[in-house]
């Protein structure tokens, strides 16, 4: 069985389980029902094969859906290929993220929506632009663009401004929290934000709400991002 056909089976469960809370087994009307979520069609003998591989491994499915991991937990993506007892050499100071260089406002908002966030953080560091102008420039598009694109699920508007506003203030404060301090962006919706919808990318959860904030955009947020 290749490794391909085992990790589109693995998503298939994952959206049939919802379906078979009941105790009943896995058919093949649920597999046929499944896959449109996922956007792929098998054959009648695929389906034969996978129907026996994801009853066969339902029950250990079940067993993790049970455990709850809450979203302030870091997500699992360390990979340490280091033998054991090894040792980075220490260095004698930490890395210098303020790369910044003089940089010239653009003259038009398309030249500044696609420049990088060094220069983005430039400007804003040296008042030649605020975070609030930056946001409405990205919110602009984003309505102009998203019918097209399918871009975002949620535009926060309301929240992007507000957390703009706070940027700008604390940056003519003096307060400068680091290179992505007054910076828009988007954040993919498998991360729970209060008060927003965590849709998962998939049609059962379209409506989901999650009251808590994931650890990412918390990490973000602590830094001075714009959502």
């Amino acid at each position: 069985m290749s490794k391909a056909f085992i990790s589109i089976s693995f998503s298939l469960l994952i959206f049939l389980l919802p379906q078979c809370d009941n105790g009943n087994k896995i058919n093949k009307s649920n597999i046929e029902s499944a896959q449109k979520l996922v956007g792929v069609e098998f054959s009648r003998q695929e389906l034969d094969t996978m129907l026996n591989y994801l009853n066969d491994n339902r029950k250990g499915y079940d067993s993790m859906r049970k455990i709850h991991l809450g979203y302030d937990v870091v997500p699992a993506m360390y990979f340490d290929p280091r033998p054991d007892d090894f040792q980075w050499p220490k260095r004698g100071n930490l890395s210098n993220w303020m790369v910044f260089a003089p940089v010239s406002l653009p003259a038009t908002d398309e030249e500044i929506a696609f420049l990088t966030i060094v220069d983005l953080g430039s400007l804003l560091q040296a008042g030649k632009i605020t975070s609030t102008q930056l946001t409405k420039i990205y919110l602009k598009r984003l309505k102009k663009y998203n019918d097209t694109l399918h871009a975002v699920v949620t535009i926060t508007e309301e929240l992007a401004l507000k957390q703009a506003a706070k940027a700008d203030d604390e940056i003519r404060q003096g307060i400068y929290r680091g290179l992505l301090h007054g910076i828009p962006y988007g954040l993919k919706d498998l991360f729970s934000v209060k008060g927003t919808k965590t849709t998962w990318g998939a049609a059962p959860y379209k409506d989901q709400t999650i009251d808590e904030d994931s650890y990412v955009y918390t990490k973000l947020k602590d830094a001075g991002a714009v959502l």
